[in-house]
């Protein structure tokens, strides 16, 4: 579930929900429309782990329907728009797409295996209805095997591990395995810099301080298709990781935190930094990324800095980050030459 939460944020930031209206028939695939959202889901179900991702909403004779599917067009389980949605989960379909947040109360078995499934309503500004729906649905046959393995070993402890002994190793293991795990859920594990979920954590902390001085970086790597294509993953591995190590390193981004919160993108919170003093620095360092080679390829990218304004931020540093976005896919098209 937790899990669930942060995709539904990081999804609905990106979503265009014009989608709902203008992707109906497979013919629409054809379409600008569907194809971005099609290349953000697939991406963004990479990203996650998560089995399927996709929206679906009411056709005309009131049946749930697909729209956009986050698989490949040439995967086996993939749906065309208008596509029905399969019998096993169209009750909690149309409970969703009537406006209800779908949690599966437990494990679902269906005909294309055992799932855990979330669907969370779409709406647009000041409409009281949903439009459609964003469904996940996660892999459950995880959920089996650990049940199992840990009835398993609890039960080989509880045989061997008696009074006192039990109190003591469960105390130290509960003060070894706790920072453990907490490393765990907020390390990018590519990278060894803090994932999307640190971020957000960390965007909440900041949040109480406000209006504080706080500014953001966001960065958007080039090449990254073509690199994979031609050098393979293990070359945009190691692209990843050379922009966390300049990120880590480099200044004047080494004086505040980085995180990775997407395939490509990264983000630095800064604090107390004059916006100014930053943009010249920040020029040094994208030059200095150029010199910074993997397979020969110039580690470049795309930036956009916008700094804390309780005008046009109202108390959200996620409205901020929107328009550090927005500066960065200006600069992205300016390196191409488009308008």
């Amino acid at each position: 579930r937790d899990q669930a939460e942060d995709i539904y944020g990081y999804v609905e930031k990106r979503l265009d929900k014009s989608t709902f209206d203008q992707v109906r028939t497979r013919e629409d695939m054809e379409g600008d429309v569907y194809k971005q959202a099609h290349e953000a889901f697939q991406r963004t179900r990479e990203i996650s782990g998560v089995r399927y991702l996709y929206t679906a909403k009411f056709n005309d004779r009131g049946q749930p329907m697909y729209l956009v599917d986050g698989l490949p067009p040439n995967s086996s389980d993939f749906r065309s728009p208008g596509d029905l949605i399969e019998q096993d989960i169209v009750p909690m379909l149309n409970r969703c797409l009537s406006g209800e947040l779908i949690e599966s109360d437990g494990v679902l078995n269906t005909e294309w295996g055992a799932i855990f499934l979330t669907c969370m309503p779409a709406y647009t500004i000041g409409e009281a209805e949903p439009i459609g729906a964003v469904v996940m649905e996660f892999n459950a046959d995880v959920i089996y095997k650990s049940k199992l393995r840990a009835m398993l070993y609890s039960g080989a402890l509880a045989l061997v591990i008696v009074g006192g002994c039990t109190f003591i190793t469960m105390l130290c293991l509960r003060r070894l395995a706790t920072p453990f795990y907490k490393k765990l859920a907020y390390t990018d594990m590519l990278t060894g810099i803090g994932n999307r979920t640190a971020f957000e954590l960390e965007l909440k902390n900041l949040e109480k301080r406000l209006p504080h001085p706080f500014t953001i970086v966001a960065y958007d790597l080039n090449y990254m298709k073509r690199i994979n294509d031609t050098y393979g993953h293990a070359a945009g591995d190691a692209y990843l990781r050379r922009m966390a190590h300049l990120l880590m390193r480099e200044e004047p981004v080494r004086r505040g935190l980085s995180f990775r919160i997407g395939g490509d993108e990264f983000v630095t919170l800064f604090e107390g930094e004059e916006e100014e003093t930053l943009l010249r620095e920040l020029e040094v360092f994208h030059m200095a990324g150029a010199q910074a080679e993997v397979n020969g390829e110039p580690v470049t990218f795309a930036y956009g800095v916008a700094s804390y304004d309780p005008a046009l931020d109202k108390g959200s540093l996620h409205n901020t980050l929107s328009r550090a976005d927005a500066l960065m896919y200006r600069f992205k098209k300016a390196a191409r030459g488009e308008s």
